[in-house]
């Protein structure tokens, strides 16, 4: 420790007895400062200066007047002014704007100068750029275009700032005309609003209207489709009453025991009885109507005696019930024969028959509903509740629509019915006649009516599989038609309405400003900067400690010269003893550039002390890195510390960020001396974060015993490779 001490002490007397080693020291402390310093001042507000960057505008726009244009009286009467000009709005609000150097020039000049590097970039408004704006109330739109012409050659930071002020440009113009057109259009609806405010409940109300109107439409369809269902199901119980049929016709044959003229006999029969049926069917729904007239009378005679005794309006009502009973049994009789008839006749007469069905199964619903009402009634009575008018009115109303019912189905029966039956009772005694010669020839194609009955069965389940599913799909149809029928009623009555005319009312004023620019951004910065210079301090500051660290290695030798003292010096003191030196400079120069850094240049910096200290360690773990690579490689260790600063300027994230940087760097950039330092002067200028200070300050560390390593184990088995390399460069006179 003694020889150490020893030659740190020889080191300052000889630098500081010397007035020109002791200039050339000082030089040595102060020059990287100034490195540090000029760089941090020059970009210590560069966006602020932006105003200095000088872009031409030329504005060519001719304008246009509304009036020439081929609009609508309504849209004209929009624009407050008939001629426009878009470019020379622009233009003004151009000249207000002072962040951009902007020079109002002709074309020309415009162009030759962005050529030569007068202007870094022109701006160039053509003649129709008012009337591409306003075509959008036209016909043919046309999207109007900027032109921008930018001379990337002369400075590419430069390129990047006039870009972001063309896009100003842009937005502003995009966020004018969206402003405009939205007040316009607020100003239309405003006017409508009172309009609305008045069809409001008229609207509401037929929207119900319809939407009812849709739902009857829709429950016929359901019910037309339940009846053709109804009718597929019975004609393939036809079919499959004929393939029962068959082989009964197969014994029958077999036997042989038939006789043709008791056939026909038997045919004539059933011919004159069908005639007589007919006849009696007509009568029977004459009748049928005088029962009903009967059951209305005794139905009003009850009514009629409601206020008298319990007993005697029971009685009445029973006797009603009683009448429609029979009036009940009657339409029942009538719709088996028919449902009979329509099971054996063939040809078109299902379909008259089907009709017919139909109304009567009506009839047989209404009778019912009567009979339903007046039980009700009666079990009223009898609890002592009186027979209130809506259940006449009801009563009188099913009655109504059963008469009138009645009287179609009498006429139907007569006009359609009746004739289509014995048209078809015709044919069919037409065709046993004929049929009654055939016979012997039947027996042979048995099998295959019977194979046709099959196949027929078979499309007559799919066919009623589709209107099934037909069926459903209108059901669901119904239940979605009442949702909407709610909504629109509720819609009507609410005050949904009411909301939409209010919004419409707004403030044409205040919807063209949110219309314009919808979204606010509100920024909230985390260890805000002040300034551009104060957030590059630390990357200056540590690289201006490395060419401090290169300076040093460059002017002070790093071997040792012998006296009578350390001549016998071991390599590891003569290490020690010059780096204490070095150190020495080093440490002066990280605490004159810190000290400059704050107080000269008045950076930001929330941890001065700490700010100081990792300048200080900096300085310490650069300076003997620099030191062991010279010591012991000489000129060669000077140049890996040459490449290692060009290295870590690109690769430690001090300027761009170090994921825009290529895989390369990013690779190396954890394990960068230069990447840890300038973390923890960030942590100082900004703002502590947890450890995230001591973590850099750690991390950087581990030069530390590389550089101890290679100094004082690694050098001596190389020294005399160093020693060889030292003389061959020297051979040469140049190195």
């Amino acid at each position: 420790m003694r020889k150490i001490w020893y030659i740190f002490k020889r080191d300052l007397k000889a630098v500081f007895r010397n007035p020109v080693a002791a200039v050339i020291a000082v030089g040595i402390m102060i020059l990287p400062s100034l490195y540090a310093w000029f760089n941090i001042a020059a970009n210590w507000d560069p966006y602020g200066n932006t105003g200095e960057l000088k872009v031409a505008v030329v504005n060519e726009d001719e304008g246009l007047n509304i009036e020439s244009m081929n609009l609508p009286d309504t849209a004209k009467n929009l624009l407050e002014s008939k001629d426009i000009n878009i470019g020379n709005m622009v233009e003004d609000n151009l000249k207000m704007n002072d962040q951009i150097g902007w020079q109002f020039v002709s074309k020309d000049e415009a162009m030759d100068g962005v050529s030569d590097g007068t202007y870094y970039a022109a701006v160039v408004i053509p003649s129709d750029f008012s009337s591409d704006i306003a075509s959008i109330l036209s016909e043919n739109v046309n999207h109007p275009e900027i032109e921008y012409y930018v001379n990337e050659k002369k400075n590419a930071i430069a390129t990047k700032i006039t870009d972001k002020g063309v896009g100003t440009i842009q937005q502003q113009v995009n966020e004018s005309f969206v402003g405009a057109v939205s007040e316009a259009l607020s100003s239309v609806l405003n006017l409508t609003g009172e309009g609305i405010d008045s069809l409001k409940e008229t609207v509401g109300n037929n929207a119900v209207s319809i939407l009812s109107n849709i739902q009857n439409d829709t429950k016929q369809v359901s019910n037309s489709l339940k009846a053709i269902e109804s009718l597929l199901r019975a004609m393939q119980q036809v079919g499959d009453t004929a393939s029962s049929v068959l082989p009964d016709f197969e014994e029958v044959f077999d036997d042989s025991q038939i006789k043709i003229t008791d056939l026909m006999s038997a045919i004539d029969s059933a011919h004159s009885l069908s005639k007589r049926t007919l006849d009696q069917m007509d009568e029977i729904l004459y009748s049928t109507g005088d029962l009903a007239d009967s059951a209305k009378k005794a139905a009003d005679f009850a009514f009629s005696v409601a206020d008298e005794d319990s007993e005697t309006v029971k009685a009445a009502l029973q006797k009603a019930i009683d009448i429609n009973l029979r009036l009940l049994r009657m339409q029942e009789s009538i719709l088996n024969a028919l449902k009979q008839l329509d099971t054996y006749l063939p040809g078109d007469t299902h379909i008259v028959l089907g009709n017919m069905i139909s109304r009567v199964s009506s009839q047989i619903e209404r009778t019912n509903s009567i009979i339903d009402k007046l039980s009700d009634a009666k079990s009223n009575i009898s609890k002592g509740i009186k027979i209130t008018d809506g259940l006449m009115q009801d009563v009188y109303g099913l009655y109504d629509t059963l008469e009138s019912a009645q009287n179609d189905l009498e006429q139907y029966y007569r006009n359609s019915v009746k004739g289509s039956l014995q048209t078809a009772l015709d044919d069919v005694y037409d065709v046993l006649i004929t049929a009654s010669s055939r016979i012997s020839a039947l027996e042979s194609s048995i099998p295959e009516t019977k194979t046709s009955l099959e196949n027929m069965d078979e499309a007559y389940t799919n066919l009623i599989d589709v209107v099934s599913q037909l069926n459903s799909s209108v059901d669901q149809l119904k239940i979605r038609l009442q949702e909407i029928h709610d909504d629109a009623d509720k819609l009507a009555k609410g005050g949904d309405i009411d909301q939409l005319i209010n919004i419409i009312n707004t403030d044409p004023q205040s919807i063209s400003d949110f219309m314009a620019s919808p979204v606010m951004l509100t920024t909230h910065k985390l260890y805000p900067i002040v300034n551009y210079g104060s957030a590059m301090t630390p990357f200056y500051t540590v690289l201006c400690l490395w060419v401090g660290g290169l300076v040093l290695v460059a002017i002070l030798k790093c071997d040792v010269k012998d006296d009578e003292v350390i001549s016998d010096a071991k390599p590891w003191q003569r290490y020690f003893g010059r780096y204490f030196t070095f150190l020495l400079f080093a440490l002066a120069q990280a605490v004159i550039v810190a000290l400059g850094d704050l107080f000269i240049l008045k950076i930001q910096c929330f941890h001065p002390w700490l700010f100081i200290l990792a300048a200080m360690y900096t300085s310490f773990v650069f300076s003997l890195f620099i030191y062991t690579l010279t010591i012991s490689f000489g000129d060669v260790g000077k140049a890996v510390a040459v490449v290692f600063l060009v290295i870590q300027v690109a690769g430690a994230g001090g300027t761009f960020p170090i994921e825009v940087t290529p895989m390369f760097f990013r690779i190396l950039n954890p394990l960068m001396p230069f990447t840890h330092m300038i973390n923890a002067m960030r942590e100082c200028v900004g703002g502590l974060y947890g450890n995230a200070y001591w973590m850099d300050i750690l991390k950087v560390s581990a030069y530390i015993p590389v550089s101890l390593l290679i100094g004082i184990v690694l050098r001596i088995p190389i020294i005399h490779i160093k020693h060889f390399f030292e003389e061959k460069l020297e051979e040469t006179g140049l190195m």
